[in-house]
């Protein structure tokens, strides 16, 4: 009978102790997670340059390795005014949009 009740005032101590540090514990994850998990999202605004960056990205590459004057720089030209809807300064569209 003795022993019954030291493990169950034992229990009891574990628990008050225990306890508040489990619930710490606890809060302290909920927040991680919560910090992690509006890192993660993006704002619409991002999300549509990240998506004219990632349409954008070979076409610029095309543009800044071609020759002067050739098909190849028309055609990147061409593709960028099509994202555009008209013509933009494409040195300075590229530098942007390969950073």
């Amino acid at each position: 009978m003795n022993s019954d009740i030291t493990n169950i005032i034992r229990s009891a101590a574990f628990l008050v102790v225990g306890l508040p540090i489990t619930f710490a514990l606890a809060g302290r994850v909920n927040v991680g997670t919560e910090v992690a998990r509006q890192a993660l999202e993006v704002s619409p605004s991002d999300q549509v340059v990240i998506d004219l960056k990632n349409d954008l990205t070979k076409v610029c590459i095309d543009y800044k390795l071609s020759k002067v004057d050739t098909k190849l720089e028309r055609q990147s030209k061409n593709d960028i005014d099509e994202v555009f809807d008209g013509e933009v300064l494409y040195d300075v569209t590229c530098n942007y949009v390969l950073g």
